[in-house]
């Protein structure tokens, strides 16, 4: 009996990366503003914000505070990036977790979506990605040290996923 119920736990534990629907989870954009959204909009919405130069497509994101818990998971002092693509437009959303909360996370995130495709490493940081769906794409970014530790919920889309919509 045993071994049976450790079988099955195994087999809910690999199943793929379709278990859930991306697209539909996070079609409306996250936390009420949808992908595409102008950088005017997006701080007429939600002003307060730091404009800073990225990596990002349009080299800008917009970063305010913002505590909404994630999935059930409580987000006390953390921030949310809205990352802007060439045409001022947002193509990604970055919500900081605490690193404490890390293996939640991804257990929450595997629960909703199955389990992430790949993960991938660099010197500092652990990357977990979940397959592609429709154009949205959601990763969970966590640095390898503990200490000062980072951990942060991704969701971006490609042009064609809000252009849609």
């Amino acid at each position: 009996m045993r071994t049976l119920a450790l079988a099955c736990v195994s087999l809910i534990l690999s199943t793929p990366a379709f278990a859930g629907d991306i697209d539909d989870q996070f079609a409306a954009g996250m936390g009420g503003i949808p992908f595409g959204t102008k950088l005017d909009d997006l701080i007429a919405m939600r002003p307060g914000g730091d404009q800073h130069f990225s990596t990002s497509p349009g080299h800008r994101t917009y970063i305010l505070d913002d505590d909404e818990p994630l999935f059930g998971i409580e987000r006390r002092g953390m921030r949310v990036q809205y990352h802007l693509g060439k045409n001022n437009e947002v193509l990604a959303v970055a919500l900081g977790v605490p690193y404490a909360m890390r293996e939640q996370l991804l257990g929450q995130l595997m629960a909703m979506f199955g389990r992430y495709w790949e993960s991938s490493s660099e010197p500092a940081v652990v990357n977990y990605n979940w397959a592609a769906d429709k154009g949205v794409y959601v990763s969970v970014r966590a640095s390898k040290d503990p200490k000062n530790g980072i951990l942060e919920f991704w969701v971006r889309v490609t042009p064609p996923a809000y252009a849609r919509r």
